[in-house]
């Protein structure tokens, strides 16, 4: 792994496979999936609240960046910035939960349209 430079701090956190928070934090993919798909169903304070964390989180990765060992090695996953990840993911569980009608009729959708046309 690459410790030097700024790229190497911006694009570590998530592109290195030591250190990748979709590898150490999976709930974070799942998230960033949610965010995308239900973005115009949540409640303005949700969005506050998601648009904030997603903020803060950039805002962590560029200051820990231009750090020589971006990561705070000797430790699973990106250290520095694991706190605003799970900051960012608290909502992804109660989001399942709660817009799970949802998720049916999408995986409806999705499974009539994978039917071979003839």
């Amino acid at each position: 792994m690459d410790h030097g430079g700024i790229h190497s701090g911006l694009l570590g956190p998530f592109l290195a496979p030591e250190k990748s928070v979709f590898l150490f934090d999976p709930m974070f993919p799942l998230m960033l999936l949610l965010t995308a798909l239900l973005w115009k169903r949540l409640a303005p304070m949700i969005r506050a609240f998601l648009s904030a964390t997603f903020m803060l989180l950039a805002l962590y990765v560029v200051f820990y960046a231009r750090y020589y060992w971006w990561a705070g090695d000797f430790a699973w996953g990106d250290r520095y910035i694991s706190s605003a990840v799970e900051l960012a993911t608290l909502l992804a569980l109660p989001l399942l939960l709660r817009y799970r009608q949802f998720w049916g009729e999408l995986s409806g959708v999705l499974q009539l349209s994978s039917w071979p046309q003839a």
